[in-house]
C-alpha cells in the first residue's frame, strides 16, 4: 500500500481531515495501479492530480517504486520469475554477441547490456519477455522480445539500432548471424530509428512484405489480427519489396498493403510515430480497429454488442493520461455509443438508439 506518514501527537480537526484525505488518496492510487478504478473514482484522482504538481510528482514517484503485495498477482509473479530464469539460463545470448566472462552475480545486467537488448519501462502489470531459443540442427540461435498488452518498450539492438515496441508486439533476430544480415521479424507494430551501414542493409520482415534500408527512422505496423500492414517512413529512404517487386518511399508516405494490393499514400509523420509520445491518433480508422488499438493501449477486453458499429470511422486523439473510462466517455458523446463495465477491465459497446 502507498504510505503516507503518520502524525505524533494530538491530533486537531484540521490535522484529522488531512490525514483522512491521504488516506483516500492514498487508496484511490492503489486501485489505479491496480485497474480498479470505478468511473466516479477516476474523476475524483483527476481532479486531485490536476489541483496540484505535488500531487502528480507523488503519483510518478508511487508508480516507479510500485509493486503489487506478495500473493495480490500470482501472474506477475509467475511471469517475473520466469523472465529471471529465461535469462539466467540462456546464457549463449552473451556468447552469441562477445566472448567476455562477467562476475556471475552480475549476470543480467551484462546479458542485457552485452546483447544490446536494452528494456526500458517499469516493471508493472506484467513483465517484457526476452527469451533465446536453442538452435535446431544447422540453425542459428534467435532471441524474441516481446512488449505485452499495455506496455511499450525499447531495445537497442548489436548494431546500434534502436526500436521501440508498441503494445502487444514481438521482434526476433538470430543471435549469431545479425550483425551479418542485419534481420529482424515483425509481428505488432515497432519504430526503428536505423543505424546506417552503407554495406549492409537492414531488414525488417512482416507478415506481407519486407522493408530494406540503409539507415532511417520509419514506423511499421503489422499485427496478426488486423488485414494489413502499414509502414510511414519518417526520414531517409525505404524500399518495399514483396516478391520480385519493389517500391521506394520518400518521407512523408505510408506504404499499405490490404486486399492483396499495394498502396502509397501521403500522411503527416507525427501522426505515424504518435504513440511513442503516449498518445493515439486516429484517422479515419474503422471502429472495430479502434477498438483492437484500445484493448492492446489499455489492457482491456472490449466486445461491440451491435455489429453496425463495424463500418463507423473514427477520426480523434488520446493521450496516454487519459484512463480508459475517460476514453469511452469521449466515444459515448461524439459516435453515439453507450458502454458497460461487465466486469474487471471488461466493457461492452452498443449503439445509443
Amino acid at each position: 500500500m502507498v504510505g503516507f506518514g503518520q502524525p505524533d501527537g494530538v491530533l486537531s480537526l484540521e490535522r484529522l481531515q488531512t490525514m483522512l484525505e491521504k488516506e483516500k488518496y492514498s487508496n484511490l492510487i492503489n486501485k489505479y495501479l491496480e485497474g480498479k478504478l470505478e468511473p466516479q473514482e477516476v474523476r475524483e484522482l483527476k481532479e486531485w492530480l490536476e489541483n496540484d504538481k505535488a500531487n502528480r510528482r507523488l503519483l510518478n514517484q508511487v508508480k516507479n517504486n510500485w509493486m503489487p503485495e506478495k500473493g495480490s498477482d500470482e501472474t506477475l509473479e509467475q511471469a517475473s520469475r520466469e523472465m529471471r530464469y529465461r535469462i539466467q539460463q540462456n546464457q549463449s545470448l552473451v556468447n552469441g554477441f562477445a566472448q567476455l566472462e562477467k562476475p556471475k552475480k552480475k549476470l543480467v545486467i551484462n546479458v542485457i547490456r552485452v546483447a544490446a537488448v536494452f528494456i526500458v519501462g517499469v516493471l508493472l502489470t506484467q513483465a517484457l519477455h526476452m527469451t533465446v531459443f536453442a538452435p535446431l540442427k544447422g540453425e542459428a540461435n534467435y532471441c524474441s522480445v516481446d512488449a505485452d498488452r499495455g506496455q511499450k518498450s525499447k531495445l537497442t539492438l548489436p548494431d546500434g539500432t534502436r526500436v521501440w515496441l508498441n503494445s502487444e508486439s514481438k521482434i526476433q533476430f538470430s543471435t549469431d548471424g545479425f550483425l551479418a544480415n542485419r534481420q529482424v521479424k515483425l509481428n505488432g507494430e515497432a519504430y526503428f530509428d536505423v543505424q546506417h551501414n552503407d554495406n549492409k542493409p537492414f531488414v525488417v520482415i512482416t507478415k506481407d512484405y519486407n522493408i530494406e534500408v540503409l539507415g532511417t527512422e520509419f514506423n511499421v505496423m503489422a499485427y496478426e489480427d488486423l488485414e494489413r500492414t502499414e509502414t510511414a517512413l519518417v526520414e531517409g529512404k525505404v524500399k518495399i519489396k514483396k516478391g520480385s517487386k519493389e517500391v521506394d518511399l520518400k518521407p512523408g508516405q505510408k506504404a499499405v498493403f490490404e486486399a492483396n494490393r499495394l498502396s502509397i499514400n501521403a500522411i503527416d509523420v507525427e501522426t505515424a510515430s504518435s504513440w511513442k509520445r503516449n498518445e493515439l491518433r486516429y484517422d479515419g480508422i474503422s471502429f472495430r480497429e479502434l477498438v483492437f488499438s484500445l484493448e492492446r493501449w489499455y489492457d482491456v477486453q472490449i466486445s461491440i454488442a451491435d455489429t453496425r458499429l463495424y463500418d463507423v470511422k473514427y477520426s480523434g486523439v488520446f493521450k496516454n493520461d487519459e484512463t480508459i473510462e475517460e476514453v469511452l466517455e469521449a466515444l459515448k458523446y461524439t459516435t453515439s455509443i453507450n458502454y458497460t463495465k461487465k466486469g474487471l477491465r471488461q466493457y461492452e459497446i452498443s449503439f445509443k438508439e
